[in-house]
């Protein structure tokens, strides 16, 4: 692999997550640089994720698109006086988006009995439709949880309602833009000084396209500069970064770090 100056537009607040690609990058090459272009942030109001946990036995399904949602759900958890092993006595599934989703699961003691092959919100949809047998048909009396961002996206609840599942969606946690970072990953990119941005996230994606809009617009800059790569988790972050202007020029398969690392190789190779 030839040695791109790559910069991870990464959210904030994943520690754990931010050593491991930058690690993978270096290992195979790269020069990582990382600019949070968002932050993650507690919701403003932790009570109605802490009442839903309390009333745990009124759901069947707990259902994880995020491992950022993990922690909070723990704090939650504890609110209530709940341990995980008293949760899973009581019956509760549990459907994780991904393996990076389901292990944090699995760390707090709620193992998931579902987790897709293709790591996106649509594939969890048709997985977790296809385990409670109504994946043509409507299916009545199950009821869900679905802790999330306060940004989320709604194709899991209303996938899962149009089907007759009762769902219930209560933010866990925020997004925020690192606005000043974003701005410098603008000035970066303007003056060619990194090769390649990967986007994990669709709100990294927007928050860094939107001081892209800005540079552009106070230097009269009139297209996105020729070489400088743009790489995506998944097709929800391809969308986001399309839908602010970006050019995307791979996305990762599968849709895990290691899948966005190839992606990097495989673009580095192409040019």
């Amino acid at each position: 692999m030839t040695r791109p100056r790559e910069v991870r537009c990464e959210d904030s607040g994943e520690g754990v997550r931010e050593d491991r690609l930058v690690s993978l990058l270096r290992d195979r090459g790269a020069y990582p640089i990382h600019l949070p272009t968002t932050a993650i942030v507690p919701t403003d109001d932790p009570g109605p994720l802490e009442r839903a946990v309390a009333a745990m036995d009124a759901y069947d399904w707990l259902i994880v698109s995020s491992r950022r949602a993990v922690p909070p759900l723990e704090k939650a958890l504890r609110a209530a006086g709940l341990s995980p092993d008293e949760v899973r006595d009581r019956g509760l599934r549990v459907c994780a988006v991904g393996p990076r989703t389901a292990e944090a699961l699995a760390e707090l003691g709620l193992p998931p009995e579902i987790v897709p092959e293709a790591f996106v919100a649509e594939s969890l949809v048709a997985a977790f439709l296809d385990s409670v047998g109504s994946a043509d048909a409507e299916v009545g009396g199950i009821r869900a949880l679905f802790p999330r961002a306060r940004e989320g996206r709604d194709v899991i609840p209303e996938a899962l309602r149009a089907r007759g599942i009762v769902i219930d969606v209560v933010t866990a946690y925020g997004t925020v833009e690192c606005r000043e970072e974003a701005n410098e990953l603008a000035r970066l990119v303007e003056a060619r000084g990194v090769d390649l941005l990967t986007f994990t996230a669709g709100s990294t994606a927007r928050s860094f396209g939107r001081a892209w809009q800005r540079r552009a617009a106070s230097t009269g800059l009139s297209a996105w500069p020729r070489g400088i790569g743009v790489v995506g988790i998944g097709p929800a972050t391809a969308e986001a970064a399309r839908e602010v202007g970006l050019p995307v020029d791979a996305v990762a398969h599968p849709h895990t770090l290691e899948g966005l690392v190839s992606a990097v190789e495989n673009w580095a190779r192409s040019g």
